[in-house]
């Protein structure tokens, strides 16, 4: 993980009952963050997380407070809006996702994946291989 970029945005994605493990990943990684003096802001998408960074003194740039497992196109694409717009400001240089990934039926684990800027080697990797799929469904 590089830190010499000078704003990274956080999105917190939290919707059901493993939350403490995906809120302390996410605040494990503020931490080193602020330490090389990097702001941080934070998308907030559930009320754990809102509730959970609001109280230590983050104020989410973007909150959704009431959503299921899933934001609906009207959210995704005010989340998506913003980023594109200060990515290509040069207001933010690294987005990053934090969510429970399924391992499988019974067991999710929390995860962190880059977002932007995007690995163009990887797409262009994925495309030489003929994965149709593009990045965006794969995994981190």
């Amino acid at each position: 993980m590089q830190f010499n970029l000078q704003q990274a945005i956080y999105i917190i994605h939290l919707y059901n009952t493993t939350n403490n493990n995906i809120l302390q990943l996410a605040q494990r990684t503020l931490k080193k963050y602020e330490q090389r003096e990097c702001q941080v802001e934070i998308i907030a998408c559930g009320k754990v997380g809102i509730n959970y960074f609001t109280y230590r003194g983050y104020k989410p740039v973007i909150a959704f407070r009431d959503l299921s497992g899933d934001p609906r196109p009207e959210e995704a694409d005010t989340i998506a809006d913003y980023l594109v717009d200060a990515y290509l400001s040069g207001t933010i240089d690294e987005v990053y996702a934090f969510y429970n990934h399924s391992k499988n039926l019974y067991e999710q684990v929390p995860a962190m994946w880059k977002i932007m800027p995007i690995n163009m080697n990887m797409f262009f990797e994925q495309r030489m291989a003929g994965n149709a799929q593009g990045i965006a469904d794969q995994d981190p």
